[in-house]
This record gives structure tokens, sequence and C-alpha cells, in this order.
């Protein structure tokens, strides 16, 4: 299921792919190697791209033989450039030296409070930025947040249809109806928060998205975009987290596999950067083109159905994943240069 907005400006980029290569712009990517990252798909139609991360990290590696093969240029951060957290300003300085139009994309993740420090370090350098040019920034949104939603909380919610089968349709309903589960919409808000990601997760994704209205108050170009529940490694690598991608999928909830949630991201940035009005002009940009995958019009809060789709994939918490990033999942993601947590 996909909004209106998203199939309009999808079918735009793809009826007029010579948008993606997005002639006069460097598009700057912090976290360049993260499964989510736009890196490869605009290298692959021919954007200009830099890549701040780890240069030594498995995926910043993978993804400069990519570059090779790609018609788009990668520029790297060198070595003492490519660390948020640690030196932000060095980071900024080299952003600033890159040629033509710049645009900084967030695609960072970390596990744990380390999260939130390259999130702070990565608000940092933005800030640096934007105080030296008029360079567009974007950022992706979590599909596990609270979002203000336009609209009577009432209508909506006898409006509100669960997907899947009559099988999932009616485990929600009985399962909200013995557990109480609460509505998702109240005073105006979504509430899609889910205590199974953690604190730290939470508060590191509203650092971006408070620098996000912040910038598009002052009339900077931004985009932001809810991503889709997606099969990162980051996810992949925590089995209660695969038990509940698991059960929500068979809920009528699928997530995304990472490179179609990457591509699908890539192409709706690219469309926010050739027609920055929509966001500009727009009170409820933060949703106006989310790949929410039906969670922005749930029923039930999803914390109160975690229950019920832990239990759906329990065999995921019994150790029975099969798929094709079992074998890599040993490797932990590193610090500013990882998987995106969504």
């Amino acid at each position: 299921r996909v909004k209106p907005g998203v199939l309009a400006a999808l079918t735009e980029v793809v009826h007029h792919p010579e948008m993606m290569r997005l002639e006069g712009r460097t598009v700057a990517v912090l976290g360049a190697g993260a499964e989510l990252s736009p890196a490869p798909t605009l290298l692959a139609t021919g954007a200009q791209v830099a890549g701040v991360g780890r240069s030594e990290s498995r995926r910043m590696r993978t993804l400069r033989a990519r570059a090779l093969e790609a018609a788009g240029d990668l520029h790297i951060a060198p070595a003492g450039f490519g660390d948020v957290t640690a030196a932000p300003d060095a980071v900024a300085g080299w952003l600033l030296s890159l040629p033509g139009d710049l645009v900084v994309v967030d695609t960072l993740y970390a596990p744990g409070y380390k999260f939130l420090l390259v999130e702070a370090g990565a608000d940092a350098v933005l800030r640096m930025v934007g105080e030296e040019s008029n360079a567009a920034f974007a950022w992706y949104g979590s599909p596990t947040d609270a979002y203000p939603i336009p609209g009577n909380d009432d209508a909506a919610a006898g409006a509100a249809e669960l997907p899947g089968g009559v099988v999932s349709r009616t485990a929600i309903r009985s399962w909200a109806k013995l557990s109480g589960a609460r509505p998702a919409r109240e005073a105006g808000v979504v509430n899609l928060l889910q205590d199974i990601q953690g604190p730290n997760y939470a508060a590191a994704k509203r650092i971006g998205r408070w620098r996000a209205t912040v910038e598009r108050e002052a009339g900077r170009t931004i985009s932001y975009t809810i991503a889709p529940m997606s099969r990162t490694e980051s996810v992949l690598i925590s089995q209660p987290l695969r038990a509940g991608y698991a059960g929500l999928e068979r809920l009528g909830y699928p997530p995304l596999a990472a490179d179609t949630a990457a591509a699908l991201l890539t192409g709706l940035l690219v469309w926010d950067l050739q027609h920055p009005e929509a966001t500009a002009s727009s009170t409820s940009f933060l949703t106006d083109r989310a790949l929410d995958g039906g969670l922005l019009s749930i029923p039930y809060q999803p914390n109160d159905l975690a229950g019920l789709a832990l239990l759906s994939g329990a065999e995921q918490l019994l150790g029975r994943h099969r798929g094709p990033t079992a074998g890599r999942l040993r490797e932990r993601p590193a610090v500013g240069d990882a998987s995106s947590g969504y």
C-alpha cells in the first residue's frame, strides 16, 4: 500500500530518469555505506556523490567497488575527515570544499547509546555547514515514532481498515479487545513508538527530525521521508526484532528488503530536491510522502500489538531464522557507518 503522494512522486521520477542525475549538485551522504543509503542508487544513475564514513569498513569498501562500475562519481572523505563524532568540524570543512550545490543526507546509525552520539555529531556537522552555505539537508524518519496527523481522530479510527486476510484481521481485533490495546490516533497524533527499539533509538531519531523542522522554518530546502520497516542487518541481528518483524508481516504489515527500500527512498529524496516548494508550503511535511507500509493508518498502537507480533513470529525467537543475510550477522555495525535501524 502506497500513499497517493508517494505514488505521484515516484511516477514522475520514473518517467523523468534524468532527474536522478541531480546535475550541478553533489550529494554528500553521512553514513554512505548504510544499507538504506542513497549513494549506490545515485551513483548508478550518474549523480555526483560524496561519502562520509569509516573508510576501512566493509560497507565503504563495497561502495567504492560499486562506484568503479557506476555512471556517477564518488568522492570519499579522506582519513581524519569521516568521523562525525570525533571531528564534526573536520567533516563540515570537507563537505564545504566539495564542488557544486551541496546536499547533505543523514543515513547514520549505530547500536545503543552510540546512536545518540552519532546523531549529535551529525547535527553539529549540519549546523556548521548550514552557517556557511545554502546546502539542502535530508533525513529518513523512523516508521516507529509519533507523528502529527491532520483530521478527525474518531472519523479516522472508524475508517481504518486492517490489512491482510480474515485470519490476521480477526487475530488483531481479538488481541486488541483482550489486551485493551489503545487507539493509535489521539489528539491529532499517531503513536507508532515501540518499546522494543529502546529509548536511545527514539531519542536519536528525534535529533534529525528537530533539525529538519528548524531548517525548514528558516527557509532551507529539506527532505524528510519516513522510511519503511526494512530488513537491515541491524534488525536481523536481534532475535526479538526479527520475531516482531516476522509477526507484523503475517499481520499484514510487511517490511521491505533493504535494497528495495533504499531505491524507493532515493527516488523520493530526488523528487523533494526537484520540488522544494512542496515541503516548504506543507504543514504536514513529515508525513506527506511517508513509506509507512500502512502503519500511519493502523487503528491500534503498535506497541500494544507487540505481543501478538512476537507470538506470530515466535519461530524467530527459537533461532530458526533463515535468509540470505544469516551468514553475515556476526559482524556488528561500526559507529558512524552501519546498517540503518528502521
